[in-house]
């Protein structure tokens, strides 16, 4: 090989590693970007479950409320019964 040979060689080289520097540059970015928008999709995936989550407790809680009230209206009626039986009978 020549002189010249070697020094195309090695201009070839030099060219392929600056390629390849700046490929890993925007590789970096690349992944940056992404690991941005993971974060964003991430935290709006988090406030749509919430907001679901929320709406199946103020379902079950409603639920709840009604067996509550249907108790205490079911107690109060057999109270007053017991009331009435025992203030009718004297």
């Amino acid at each position: 090989m020549s002189e010249t040979d070697i020094r195309d060689l090695w201009n070839a080289v030099d060219l392929l590693r600056a390629q390849l520097n700046a490929q890993n540059v925007l590789l970096a970015e690349i992944k940056t970007l992404l690991s941005e928008r993971h974060g964003y999709l991430h935290k709006e995936l988090e406030e749509i479950q919430t907001q679901r989550h929320c709406a199946e407790h103020a379902e079950k809680l409603r639920g709840l409320e009604r067996i509550v009230w249907t108790t205490l209206t079911a107690t109060a009626g057999l109270l007053a019964k017991l009331a009435y039986d025992l203030f009718a009978r004297r």
